[in-house]
């Protein structure tokens, strides 16, 4: 190998890396929202490229000083072109966005702690995931033609990375539609289910016995 060879890789290699990194504050951005979540662990800010109307954007996750180890990594969540809103679970280790995508199109995105400090997507599609579970509940046959506006959205956190969401449609020429019908899924266990009764279960904590053992 010619040593022009071997020294090309080395000139290309941090031109290429460069460009891979996001940059933070994104160039040409502003901030359209930031807001701290629940523990004051991290904040999540919401940049845009026009503040006025639907524009590119970008959600971060900016860590909050803390001594100790960092639990939380500044991070790019989330970038679109339209509107987002998001739910922050209370121990901070779950996030959910609701992606208004288009006037047709709601979907749902949820993300999950790892243990590198950064959250990861989990890979579902929510939509999809609960009409399944929809038909598979009240019985009922159900086409893709039958709602040209669909939605999946998030509603709030339950405790141990439960989420309670919702799906609903109509078509716009007949007005037949589905109203708001709710789910709970199980990040954890990675479960659907449409029923509280397995969050329910572990409502009542057992005394403690300080006598336990005599």
């Amino acid at each position: 190998m010619s040593l022009f060879c071997r020294i090309l890789p080395a000139l290309l290699f941090p031109v290429i890396s460069a460009f891979a990194v996001d940059e933070f504050p994104p160039v040409g951005f502003k901030v359209a929202l930031s807001e701290n979540s629940p523990g004051g662990g991290f904040k999540i800010i919401h940049f845009a490229r026009d503040l006025n109307q639907a524009s590119e954007a970008q959600i971060w996750i900016e860590p909050v000083l803390q001594p100790g180890k960092a639990r939380f990594m500044r991070q790019l969540l989330f970038a679109h072109n339209n509107r987002v809103s998001w739910l922050i679970s209370a121990d901070e280790n779950f996030i959910a966005l609701n992606n208004y995508a288009k006037s047709t199109d709601g979907l749902l995105h949820v993300f999950s702690l790892g243990s590198d400090a950064l959250f990861h997507k989990v890979k579902m599609d929510f939509r999809d995931a609960a009409q399944q579970l929809l038909i598979s509940k009240l019985k009922v046959k159900k086409r893709d033609s039958d709602f040209d506006h669909e939605y999946c959205y998030a509603d709030c956190w339950l405790r141990d990375g439960c989420l309670i969401g919702h799906l609903e449609g109509h078509d716009s020429s007949t007005m037949n539609g589905l109203h708001p019908w709710y789910f709970i899924y199980d990040v954890k266990n990675d479960l659907f289910f449409w029923d509280l009764s397995r969050i329910n279960k572990n409502a009542v904590e057992p005394a403690k016995d300080e006598k336990k053992g005599e």
